[in-house]
């Protein structure tokens, strides 16, 4: 089964912009930075594949297969252990942000950088909606990459393979560190599960700026 490509049609919302950049529209830069939104309004294209996967439990201690390839992780394997199949993805800002010219401008680029991070998030919300909605999934969890340090961020590789090629499709590359590029890029694994679970229930980092849920020392027990 070859993956799913979706691109998305994003708008840059502006009051949301301002609001994180903590400005407003008597700012006396928010002209600049309305030329700025408009210039990347043009070419912004946030996309995301994704494929679904079988999912196998095996006897080996932290180890599960999907779709035939070792995944080592024992939150993970306890998170996934009722589950027959996965759904792998990548969503992305998009490459065509790159064409912008910031000329080297450090507040130029802070602006545009918030406006990746604003396109990726939509893609990554609007792509899990459609997995849900297309695979009729239940309750679910994602776990991704890099995310905890019992499910590094080498594991990318693995997820890589399951899509087959990220480049290919949605032109996201993967670097010799692991890292994607575009930098504002997201992979993850959704897979159904009964259990109420986000990483960052084990993520101590309180100052996290994308905590989706709170620290949970006693979940953290229960995974070691």
């Amino acid at each position: 089964m070859l993956p799913t490509v979706v691109d998305f049609d994003f708008t840059i919302d502006i009051e949301k912009l301002l609001s994180v950049l903590h400005m407003d529209k008597d700012d006396e830069l928010f002209d600049e930075l309305c030329d700025l939104c408009e210039k990347a309004q043009a070419v912004i294209k946030p996309k995301a594949v994704y494929t679904l996967c079988s999912v196998e439990h095996t006897a080996t201690e932290n180890i599960t297969l999907i779709n035939g390839i070792e995944f080592k992780s024992r939150i993970m394997k306890k998170n996934i252990e009722n589950a027959h199949r996965a759904i792998a993805y990548v969503a992305t800002c998009g490459t065509e942000l790159e064409s912008i010219d910031t000329t080297g401008d450090p507040l130029a680029e802070y602006w545009l950088d918030n406006i990746r991070l604003q396109a990726v998030g939509f893609a990554v919300s609007n792509a899990v909606s459609k997995i849900k909605s297309e695979f009729s999934l239940g309750k679910t969890a994602t776990m991704n990459p890099g995310s905890l340090a019992d499910f590094p961020i080498s594991e990318q590789v693995k997820l890589f393979s399951l899509i087959d090629s990220p480049t290919k499709y949605i032109g996201v590359e993967l670097s010799d560190s692991y890292l994607m590029r575009p930098l504002k890029s997201v992979s993850g694994i959704i897979f159904e599960t009964e259990a109420n679970y986000e990483n960052c229930m084990l993520c101590p980092r309180l100052d996290c700026p994308n905590r989706r849920a709170e620290y949970n020392e006693a979940l953290k027990q229960m995974y070691e």
